[in-house]
């Protein structure tokens, strides 16, 4: 199997993970921007982009090189057991074969679904490589469109938008989106020496909220959340949904990662719209400014854990506590006063930094992204906190697996889930059963090193006391 390296923003997803020793490495950088379709549907724009690199090619009769994907995505609603699924080729061809990077191949598969939770899932395979496949599901929400407040839809960055009226040649009808011609850019990588940072949002209900103008307001942020540019439009309101599409110079942005936000109101108002995102700079005539070097103890005074109270340092640890080592935990156990336990915690996210030279602290933030999902996800009536439930625990010490298979209650059984996670030991797996039936899922079995063991795990804690032999239950690895 390929894999298809992670290239993190907000909503940029890398789907694919290597599965095999002999994987060959798949580039391809997905993103999605969710849009109300009418008054009950939501449209979900799914964004790829493949370097021609990432292809294998075979030679034509013709003396050309043709390189060709075959890609397949299925949305799965848990209110339904049929998926939406499409499927399609992409092809590139090339007068001479391909040994460096040229282009990028970029398209949009539009579905459009009910608001409601969904499962997506992507399988890719190199039709000139049976050896080069790669596979990646995961979450996305689709809220419905509330129509008793102004909302904002996605901030897809583009690498181009185009009024149709100014094109001449036709083109292709994927990238067309109301009156406009959005060419997509899933790495949220701005390039050049004069970039410019292209945006398409929409706004809904804005008649009803707003009166005859709105403003908005692009904020830019570096990577340690300083504010570095502001830009404000005033618009004219003529429907009830607006279609806000921009340019914004960045050439004077030092390459780098960067953070916009979008709000809009009334003018003279307070903001009542938000919408974000994240992009990068790559502008070799403005090379990134290098971090002044300070020393541990002016690092650790300006940092957040020098303010903690013991309650607070305290509730860190116990959060942290699922990937610290033995030693850690006897340390920290170990500590009385408070100043000493805020430069434990310091020193114990500093030395997880995987990138040091950076204004944030990467792993952290990705750990705290992990602790709010938990939270708002596998919170229930005997856990309030979702971090500290089973699957809690295991997100925080794992991360997200690779795979969710979920189980509804039929007949007398209970309901449970498997999760799978590919890459890890050679493939472990964690089961979940919901034995109280108000969602606290309890961890009943692992094939993972140092987790609880039992084989017998559907017999003990699925089937219930009225459980027959005609319950069908799946198998599952052991």
């Amino acid at each position: 199997m390929k894999k298809i390296n992670y290239h993190t923003a907000l909503a940029a997803l890398l789907l694919c993970v290597a599965l095999g020793a002999n994987a060959k490495p798949l580039d391809c950088t997905l993103d999605f921007a969710r849009f109300r379709a009418d008054e009950s549907k939501i449209q979900l724009d799914l964004h790829y982009s493949f370097p021609d690199t990432a292809m294998s090619y075979a030679i034509q009769n013709d003396g050309t090189y043709l390189g060709s994907l075959y890609c397949k995505v299925e949305l799965l609603s848990a209110l339904s057991s049929k998926p939406t699924t499409k499927e399609w080729i992409i092809d590139n061809a090339s007068n001479t074969e391909v040994m460096q990077h040229i282009r990028n191949l970029v398209g949009v598969k539009s579905f459009v679904v009910d608001p409601g939770d969904y499962i997506v899932h992507i399988y890719i395979r190199d039709l000139n490589d049976s050896t080069t496949n790669a596979e990646r599901s995961f979450k996305v929400t689709l809220n419905k469109i509330s129509r008793n407040r102004l909302v904002v839809s996605d901030l897809l960055i583009a690498s181009s938008i185009t009024p149709i009226s100014e094109l001449k040649d036709n083109n292709s009808q994927q990238f067309v989106r109301n009156s406009y011609f959005i060419v997509p850019n899933p790495q949220k990588e701005v390039i050049g020496s004069d970039p410019q940072l292209w945006l398409y949002s929409e706004l809904y209900n804005v008649q009803q909220f707003l009166h005859d103008s709105l403003t908005v307001v692009y904020r830019i942020y570096d990577g340690a959340h300083r504010q570095v540019q502001t830009t404000l439009f005033r618009r004219a309101i003529q429907s009830d949904i607006h279609i806000e599409s921009v340019h914004i110079p960045v050439d004077t942005l030092p390459s780098g990662l960067y953070y916009i936000t979008m709000t809009i109101g009334e003018i003279a108002a307070v903001d009542t719209a938000f919408a974000q995102s994240k992009f990068y700079v790559l502008n070799p005539n403005r090379p990134p400014k290098l971090k002044t070097i300070y020393s541990e103890d002016e690092l650790f005074l300006s940092s957040e854990f020098a303010t903690l109270s013991d309650d607070r340092i305290e509730d860190e640890f116990q959060k942290a506590k699922y990937i610290a080592t033995k030693q850690e935990i006897e340390l920290y156990a170990s500590l009385t006063e408070t100043l000493a336990k805020q430069k434990f915690m310091f020193k114990f996210w500093r030395g997880r930094d995987p990138l040091p030279e950076t204004y944030i602290n990467e792993k952290l933030e990705e750990y705290r992204d992990l602790i709010r999902y938990a939270d708002k996800n596998y919170s229930n009536m005997a856990v309030k906190q979702g971090w500290k439930t089973d699957r809690g625990r295991i997100l925080l010490k794992y991360g997200k697996p690779t795979q969710i298979d979920k189980y509804y209650t039929i007949a007398d059984t209970r309901p449970y889930e498997i999760w799978f996670y590919s890459h890890l030991q050679g493939g472990i797996q964690f089961s979940y059963v919901d034995k109280s039936g108000i969602g606290n899922f309890i961890l009943v079995h692992s094939t993972a090193m140092g987790e609880m063991r039992n084989d017998d795990w559907i017999n003990l804690y699925v089937k219930t006391a009225g459980s027959g032999s005609g319950v069908d239950l799946p198998s599952t690895p052991k």
